[in-house]
């Protein structure tokens, strides 16, 4: 009996060291693609950080297909910003923001960071592309649609084609072809930064513009930074109008009392020094008006067939005998 019993405490010692090691044996193993993602997100990041984006962008696709995860799309998403594909980055930031926030709520906070930075960008870029939503009616089976000569995916719902895309500002066309590649409809569409153009066509009407035919631009409208030294510039010659007028009309008081004006009269002292103070502020505010209207103007000559907010911007600070102004692309 007591044989028995020795021998079943031994087998119950055995399986307790036992077990230990086998759940550190699973915790710890990984498999050989989980390592080759790793590696890749690792050469991904260091060449976004010596600027080189495409060559990262390269590793950060590959990383993802190996093991998806929302921080190596986070990195995909600054690649393409980078090279001037913002619509594209904007797609993979609200992804980004959706996998991560899930992840979040599920108890991982370490991707807390992962989604301020991807929100971040998605009110950025929000102000900077628009959204065009389009609802193709009465399209057939096979039906698909076209922007600036790019097929894009589209769903079906209630029988109509449906499909919301990104895009940068400007006028393009929109074109509905059939299954045989045949031109069903097409619409022109001008999209502005910052708002969402929605557009619903009727795969039976006739186009609107010919096979061919490509948007006209026509006048741009001003950047935004053209708009804020405009604005700078229109306020400077108001303030210069109303404190011009002060200063005149102190003048004009003064002139009132000649040749008999007493110079030790308080009260023509105060108005003299009031005088002096508007015209010093109208002056001020003049150079300040002409400035912002010239950097408007500017801005307004050098702006892009697409502008980038982000990059032009006016400067307008004091300077020894006046103000100085400095504009950036």
């Amino acid at each position: 009996m007591r044989a028995n019993l020795v021998s079943f405490a031994l087998v119950i010692a055995l399986a307790c060291l036992a077990m230990p090691q086998g759940a550190e044996a699973q915790t710890v193993a990984s498999t050989p693609s989980e390592d080759e993602a790793v590696a890749r997100y690792g050469e991904g990041s260091r060449l976004l950080r010596i600027g080189k984006p495409a060559e990262a962008l390269v590793e950060l696709d590959r990383s993802v297909a190996l093991h998806p995860s929302p921080n190596t799309d986070l990195l995909r998403a600054h690649a393409l910003r980078a090279l001037k594909r913002e619509p594209e980055a904007m797609v993979v930031y609200e992804r980004v923001v959706v996998d991560a926030g899930a992840l979040v709520r599920a108890g991982e906070e370490r991707f807390v960071p992962t989604v301020e930075d991807a929100g971040k960008w998605v009110a950025l870029l929000k102000a900077q592309l628009a959204s065009l939503e389009l609802v193709v009616d009465g399209a057939p089976q096979g039906a698909f649609i076209e922007v600036a000569a790019a097929r894009i995916g589209a769903s079906r719902t209630d029988g109509a084609l449906r499909s919301t895309s990104w895009r940068r500002p400007g006028t393009l066309i929109v074109r509905v072809r059939g299954p045989g590649g045949e031109l069903l409809s097409s619409r022109e569409a001008k999209l502005e930064a910052g708002k969402v153009t929605r557009l619903r066509i009727d795969a039976g009407a006739p186009p609107a513009t010919s096979e061919g035919e490509e948007p006209s631009r026509g006048f741009p409208s001003p950047p935004t930074a053209a708009w804020v030294s405009g604005g700078i510039g229109a306020t400077g010659l108001v303030l210069f109008a109303v404190f011009g007028g002060l200063a005149e009309s102190a003048a004009s008081e003064l002139r009132g009392c000649e040749p008999a004006c007493d110079p030790d009269d308080r009260a023509l002292r105060d108005v003299a020094d009031d005088g002096k103070t508007y015209a010093m502020v109208a002056n001020v505010s003049a150079a300040v008006g002409g400035a912002g209207l010239v950097a408007a103007v500017i801005l307004w000559a050098a702006m892009p067939d697409y502008p980038e907010p982000s990059k032009a911007a006016v400067r307008i600070s004091p300077a020894p005998g006046g103000i100085g102004m400095t504009v950036s692309f």
